[in-house]
């Protein structure tokens, strides 16, 4: 319940051996790299709203290990509930207007949004304001005033939608740690030569395919909830599959004393395919986070 997008973070190891992490830009906007969502900038008193912190897959490896909650500005309008690292409730508590900041450092400007909380009675004058037709209404029960049970969103639905995520999430972070053995063994031999080759060789043979192997096997493993999950699911096992495919063919390209550079090159591939896999995954979660979270 506490990791809400950390299978992100369990997949992006190989992102990272194809395309290696850039500096922190100075100033660069966190909204070019993290989409917020799931809140409206203006509530009602008494009303909760998401706040979800999707972070683009490209990026994760970069900031995903950051804290994603917003401080309020004014806590007696806007108080912040976290829920994992990436999402939390926002409950309005008073009229008023107040800012919501992100500020992971490392380079990045703060992310802020305001939010404007109006009172109950403002948002009923409001609309009478709004309103063209000064006609009587008539409020005899019927459909065409009331509408259908399909024009309203269930709530306790939607609850259960999202817990089932916030699960599979739960499960898929246990595997972070092969994720970050792999990729802390890699980070020694972002650059490979005749010189240390052979030495690569071992990381490969003796951690970074053997971390990844136990990842995929774990990703096997986890168990959907709902049909829509199962989607996303078969894109990461899918996605990793071909990654420790990519990695197992890079360790042969250093087998020799000759670096096989067609097999290297075939390895990134196997990697690229896989990153595109992940990608559609990721943009399967936010969908999903979007249409149940707000």
């Amino acid at each position: 319940m506490n990791k809400l997008f950390k299978s992100v973070m369990c997949l992006v190891v190989m992102v990272v051996l194809l395309f290696p992490v850039s500096a922190f830009a100075a100033d660069k906007k966190l909204e070019s790299v993290v989409d917020f969502t799931g809140f409206n900038t203006t509530l009602t008193v008494g009303e909760t709203a998401g706040f979800s912190s999707l972070i683009h897959v490209s990026s994760m490896s970069e900031i995903g290990g950051y804290d994603y909650v917003p401080v309020s500005s004014d806590t007696s309008v806007l108080q912040v509930e976290p829920i994992s690292t990436y999402y939390s409730h926002i409950h309005a508590v008073g009229a008023g207007t107040a800012t919501l900041t992100v500020d992971v450092g490392h380079g990045y400007a703060p992310y802020t949004v305001t939010i404007k909380v109006v009172g109950s009675q403002d948002s009923v004058n409001h609309s009478a304001e709004d309103s063209t037709n000064n006609d009587p209404v008539d409020y005899t029960a019927s459909d065409d005033y009331y509408g259908t049970d399909g024009d309203y969103t269930d709530g306790d639905a939607n609850e259960v939608m999202l817990d089932a995520l916030i699960k599979y999430l739960n499960q898929m972070a246990l595997l972070e740690k092969y994720e970050k053995s792999a990729l802390s063994a890699y980070n020694k031999y972002r650059v490979v030569t005749p010189s240390n080759r052979k030495q690569a060789f071992l990381a490969f043979n003796n951690v970074i395919v053997p971390n990844y192997t136990k990842l995929v096997v774990g990703v096997k493993k986890v168990v959907p909830s709902n049909e829509e999950l199962a989607v996303i699911h078969s894109y990461y096992l899918s996605g990793a599959k071909l990654q420790l495919e990519g990695l197992t063919m890079m360790k042969s390209s250093l087998y020799s004393t000759k670096i096989d550079n067609k097999k290297f090159a075939n390895a990134n591939k196997k990697i690229a395919a896989g990153i595109a896999l992940f990608n559609k995954a990721e943009a399967k979660i936010n969908e999903y986070t979007s249409k149940y979270g707000g």
